[in-house]
C-alpha cells in the first residue's frame, strides 16, 4: 500500500504527536546530517543558512572561514563557510527600534556597520559580534572605506552626504547631490565617494519637468573637496560598484541597463542596453574582469565587465536577488535572494553551498497519486518538488509573481498546477520542466485550484468571488460560476467528479455539467480558511478562523475544538478514517476520528509507512511516520459543543 500523506501548511515546526520512534533508538538525521525532531523521518529543505526574515546583506568575512548575514528584522548571523552550520547569532539593538536599513562591512577592520531606519548606527566587531559602539543620528544609508577608517552617511530624504573618521567621529568632509541619496560607495583608495541620487518626485510621478534629471551620479573627492555631478535622464539608477582601479564605476538602472562611468570626467559607455529587467544588485570580481548582476525571479547573470556579454546564468529560487559579493580570490560568489543565502562557484558555475527551500512560509503542499513526490508552494512565489520518502529536493518547478496559494498534482502525476496572487494559474509538465499552460481571466488573486478525478478539468477559485472550470489539456475556459461570497474562497471537486464544493461566506455545491446550485450550507460564523472532503464524498470539513473545525454530513455532525488559533490547513486521510487539522497559532497539528469527532491521542490500524507532512513558517516542512500502534476513538464531539 502506498504511503498516505496528510499535507498541512502553513504552521510552525510542530511537536510530534504520537509518532513512531527510530527503530534503533538513535535520533534520525536529515539529508544534511542534522538531527530531526523525535518521530520525524525527513525534512523538506534544511535549517542550515536558515533565516527568520528576508536578508538585507551578506558577506564573506576577512579570514575566509565564515559568512556574515543580516536580516531585515535585525538579526546578525555568522555561518561556517564550509558547511553552512550556524556559529553565532545576535539580535541587534536596532531590532527593537525601527529595524535595519543599511549595512556596510570592512574585511580589513572586521567591523560591521549597521544603520537603522531611525538613523542610529550600531557598530559590531565581527570577531565576537559584540557591540563596540552606537551612534545616534548618524544616518540610515551607510558605506565604509575598504580599510574601515572612514564612513559615509546619508538619509533617503536628503541630498547631504557626510564623510567621517569612524574611530574619532571627526568629520572629513561633506557634499550634496541634487536629489535625495539612494546609495553610497567608496573608491578602493578611500579618497573618493560616490553617491546615487534619485529625483523622487519624477520617480513617483508627482511632478518634475522634462528637462530635470531622473537620477544623478555624484562623485566627491576628499583631496580636492570637489564634487562632479552627472545627470541621468530617462532612467533611474539603482546600484553602482567601483572598479578595483578606482577610475570608473559600473552602474545598473531600473530599465536593466549597465553603464560604465569614468569617475574623472563623467564619460559614459553603455555595455548592456536596458531590456526592462531591473538591476537589483551588482558585484565586480576583484580583478574587475567579471560582473555579477542580480535580477528579479532569482536570476544572476555572470557577464564580462568589458562588453557586458553574458557568460553564465544562475538560478536562486524565485525572488529578486538583493545582494551579491565575490570572494577575495574571485572564485566564489555569495548571493542573497529573499531569505535564501547561497555560495556558487564562478569558473564552472555550480552551487557550492546551497540548501534549497522556500524563502518564506509554505502556503500549500500536495502529494502525487503514487505518494512518491511532494509539491510545495510558498509565499516566495516558488513551486518546488521533493521526494516524499526522505525530503530530497527534486528541483524548482517554476514561480509566480507574488505568493503561491495552492499547488496540485494532476491525477496521473505528469503535471503540477499552481494558483497565484498574480491572478493566474500555471501548469508545468514534469517530464520537460516547461510551463505548458498559463490560465488568466480572473480579476483578483487565485485562492485555490483542484483537478477533477479524471484529470480532464481544472478548477480555479478566486478572490473575485468566482470559480472557473478549464479544460486541463489546453486551457480552454469551460464555465464560470459567479456570485460566491466570502473573503477566502476554497473549492474542491467531489470524489465522483460530478459536483464542486465551494466555501466562503457559506458552503455551496454546484453541478459540474450545468453549474446549477444543488445544495447550500449556512449558519456558521467566521472566516473559512480551509476545506476538505471525505474520500467517499460523505462529509465536508471546514477549518475556521475561530480555531474550530466543523464537519457536515447530511447536517452538521460535530464541531472540533482544541486549536488556539486559526485553522489554516485541513485534510481527511486517504482512507477517510481520520481528519488532520493545523493551526498557524503555536504550530499545532491535531488528529481526529472522522466517525466520532473524537480527539485522538493515538492512532492504530494503519500499516507502517503512513506519513504526515506539515509545512512550516520557516520555509521547510517535516515528514512524520505514524505508528501502527496508535489508538482510535477519542471523546465523541457533538454539534452543540
Amino acid at each position: 500500500m502506498r504511503p498516505s500523506l496528510l499535507l498541512l501548511a502553513p504552521l510552525g515546526l510542530a511537536a510530534p504527536i504520537a509518532l513512531a520512534p527510530a527503530q534503533d533508538g538513535a535520533p534520525r538525521l536529515d539529508l544534511q546530517g542534522d538531527p530531526l525532531p523525535e518521530g520525524t523521518v525527513g525534512r523538506l529543505g534544511s535549517r542550515r543558512l536558515l533565516h527568520d526574515s528576508p536578508l538585507l546583506f551578506a558577506a564573506f568575512d576577512g579570514g575566509g572561514t565564515r559568512l556574515l548575514s543580516v536580516t531585515t528584522s535585525g538579526t546578525l548571523h555568522l555561518w561556517d563557510r564550509r558547511d553552512g552550520h550556524a556559529l553565532q547569532q545576535t539580535l541587534l539593538d536596532l531590532a527593537s527600534a525601527a529595524g535595519v536599513a543599511g549595512v556596510a562591512y570592512s574585511r580589513a577592520s572586521g567591523l560591521c556597520l549597521l544603520a537603522g531606519r531611525d538613523a542610529t548606527l550600531e557598530i559590531r566587531k565581527l570577531e565576537d559580534i559584540e557591540q563596540s559602539g552606537i551612534w545616534f543620528g548618524a544616518g540610515s544609508i551607510v558605506a565604509t572605506s575598504s580599510d574601515g577608517r572612514l564612513v559615509a552617511l546619508a538619509n533617503p530624504t536628503s541630498p547631504l552626504v557626510r564623510i567621517v573618521e569612524l574611530e574619532t567621529r571627526t568629520r572629513r568632509g561633506q557634499f550634496e547631490a541634487s536629489h535625495p541619496v539612494r546609495a553610497l560607495a567608496f573608491a578602493p583608495d578611500g579618497e573618493r565617494v560616490l553617491a546615487l541620487a534619485v529625483n523622487r518626485e519624477k520617480e513617483l510621478g508627482r511632478g518634475g519637468t522634462a528637462d530635470q534629471a531622473d537620477s544623478e551620479l555624484a562623485i566627491h573627492s576628499l583631496a580636492s573637496n570637489e564634487t562632479r555631478r552627472v545627470a541621468i535622464r530617462g532612467d533611474v539608477l539603482v546600484g553602482a560598484v567601483i572598479a578595483p582601479s578606482g577610475e570608473r564605476a559600473l552602474v545598473g538602472s531600473q530599465s536593466g541597463a549597465l553603464v560604465w562611468f569614468d569617475l574623472s570626467d563623467g564619460g559614459q559607455r553603455l555595455v548592456a542596453p536596458g531590456d526592462g529587467r531591473t538591476v537589483r544588485s551588482l558585484a565586480l570580481s576583484p580583478d574587475g574582469e567579471r560582473v555579477a548582476v542580480g535580477r528579479d525571479g532569482g536570476v544572476v547573470e555572470l557577464r564580462r565587465a568589458a562588453d557586458g556579454k553574458i557568460e553564465d546564468t544562475l538560478q536562486l529560487g524565485a525572488v529578486p536577488v538583493g545582494s551579491l559579493e565575490f570572494s577575495s580570490e574571485g572564485s566564489e560568489l555569495l548571493a542573497v535572494a529573499g531569505a535564501q543565502l547561497e555560495v556558487w562557484g564562478v569558473e564552472e558555475p555550480a552551487p557550492l553551498l546551497s540548501f534549497p527551500r522556500h524563502g518564506a512560509s509554505l502556503s500549500s503542499l500536495d502529494a502525487s497519486a503514487d505518494g512518491e513526490l511532494l509539491a510545495s508552494g510558498g509565499y516566495d512565489g516558488a513551486v518546488h518538488l521533493w521526494s516524499a520518502a526522505d525530503g530530497a529536493h527534486r528541483g524548482l518547478v517554476g514561480s509566480h509573481t507574488g505568493w503561491v496559494y495552492a499547488v496540485r498534482f494532476a491525477p496521473d502525476g505528469a503535471r503540477i498546477a499552481s494558483a497565484g496572487q498574480d491572478g493566474s494559474a500555471r501548469v508545468w509538465d514534469l517530464a520537460t520542466g516547461s510551463q505548458v499552460l498559463h490560465l488568466v481571466g480572473h480579476e483578483r488573486a487565485l485562492t485555490d485550484l483542484d483537478y477533477s478525478p479524471d484529470g480532464e478539468t481544472l478548477l480555479t477559485a478566486s478572490a473575485d468571488h468566482s470559480v472557473r472550470l478549464w479544460k486541463a489539456s489546453d486551457g480552454e475556459l469551460l464555465r464560470t460560476i459567479d456570485g460566491l461570497e466570502g473573503l477566502s474562497l476554497h473549492a474542491r471537486f467531489s470524489p465522483d467528479g460530478r459536483t464542486i464544493v465551494a466555501s466562503g461566506k457559506d458552503i455551496r455545491v454546484f453541478e459540474v455539467t450545468s453549474g446549477r446550485e444543488v445544495r447550500r450550507i449556512e449558519g456558521y460564523r467566521g472566516l473559512a480558511l480551509s476545506l476538505s472532503l471525505a474520500p467517499d464524498g460523505s462529509a465536508i470539513a471546514l477549518g475556521l478562523a475561530d480555531g474550530t473545525v466543523r464537519v457536515w454530513r447530511d447536517e452538521l455532525a460535530f464541531v472540533l475544538r482544541g486549536h488556539g488559533g486559526r485553522v489554516t490547513a485541513l485534510a481527511f486521510s486517504p482512507c477517510g478514517r481520520w481528519i488532520g487539522s493545523a493551526s498557524s497559532s503555536g504550530g499545532s497539528v491535531r488528529l481526529w476520528d472522522a466517525a466520532t469527532g473524537g480527539r485522538l491521542a493515538r492512532l492504530e490500524g494503519y500499516p507502517a509507512g503512513d506519513r504526515l507532512a506539515a509545512g512550516g513558517l520557516d520555509g521547510t516542512a517535516l515528514l512524520w511516520e505514524l505508528s501502527p500502534a496508535l489508538g482510535t476513538g477519542g471523546e465523541k464531539q457533538t454539534p452543540g459543543r
